[in-house]
């Protein structure tokens, strides 16, 4: 979709309804939430999270962390921005959420409360 936010005009489409896999679209939200709970400092930057064996498993695009390592916030953002790191993903959504499960719970509360109505996550990461 093509859409003149100016105008709110649409000026091309096709199967704008269709659902789609949002992939690592998905790490957008979970970045969102993580920044607004390091705005409303409900964690920092130097705050280290542990990597439970679920952050470390994960397939894909990897930060290579382990479940022997404290890892700063701060390189947990940078491993799931710059390297789209499934396993730091995970490892800052256990953190902020407690577990991924009430983390995605949180990023459906989000997507509802911006309007996204036709939004659904299942995981913070986005593998199918």
């Amino acid at each position: 979709m093509l859409l003149d936010v100016t105008a709110n005009q649409i000026l091309a489409a096709k199967d704008i309804d269709s659902p789609i896999e949002p992939a690592s679209l998905t790490k957008l939200m979970t970045e969102y939430l993580v920044f607004d709970a390091l705005k409303s400092q409900k964690i920092n930057l130097k705050q280290t999270f542990g990597v439970s064996e679920r952050a470390w498993k994960m397939p894909g695009s990897r930060m290579f962390i382990d479940p022997k390592m404290q890892v700063p916030v701060e390189d947990l953002i940078k491993g799931m921005v710059v390297q789209s790191g499934n396993d730091a993903t995970m490892a800052l959504a256990e953190g902020v959420g407690g577990t991924a499960e009430n983390f995605v719970k949180l990023m459906n509360e989000q997507a509802k409360a911006l309007g996204m109505k036709s939004t659904a996550y299942k995981n913070p990461e986005g593998l199918t």
